[in-house]
């Protein structure tokens, strides 16, 4: 079965560790690993990737031409070792990560489709009506919404 996590959940961060949202767990097997890092810029996220997905970014970005080996690098730098879950679906997160991702004790977790972000929750509110408008001013005309 192709991995196709879609949808956003709210999560609790407790004592550094988040619950992966079940619609997302019945992708992967129990004992699957998991590999998370950093996403730079103006609203750092986490990035969860099971952890065959994460071996493939690494061999393309190791690959590629001298921006892709710098991207490599910092996902490197922040990347936790790969772990499995704790108890019912839980992966817990390093303390450098929860910081720099803004993140205290609520979570947005969302479907990247082979990935899975973590947003600070007020930040993903943002992103999203950035991401409306914009959609809505560059793609849709006025008959998109007609039956």
């Amino acid at each position: 079965m192709a991995i196709d996590f879609t949808g956003s959940f709210e999560g609790a961060i407790h004592k550094q560790r988040i619950v992966i949202p079940s619609d997302f767990r019945k992708q992967l097997d129990e004992e699957a690993f998991w590999v998370a890092t950093l996403r730079p810029g103006q609203n750092p996220t986490i990035l969860l990737y099971p952890q065959d997905n994460w071996q493939k970014i690494r061999e393309k970005l190791k690959g590629g031409e001298q921006r892709e080996r710098k991207i490599l690098s910092f996902f490197q730098f922040y990347a936790m070792a790969p772990q499995q879950y704790e108890g019912p679906g839980r992966i817990k997160l390093t303390p450098k990560l929860l910081e720099k991702a803004g993140l205290d004790d609520k979570a947005i977790l969302m479907g990247e489709t082979d990935f899975i972000s973590i947003w600070e929750p007020g930040r993903f509110d943002q992103e999203e009506q950035k991401r409306i408008a914009s959609i809505v001013s560059d793609v849709f005309e006025s008959t998109d919404f007609q039956i």
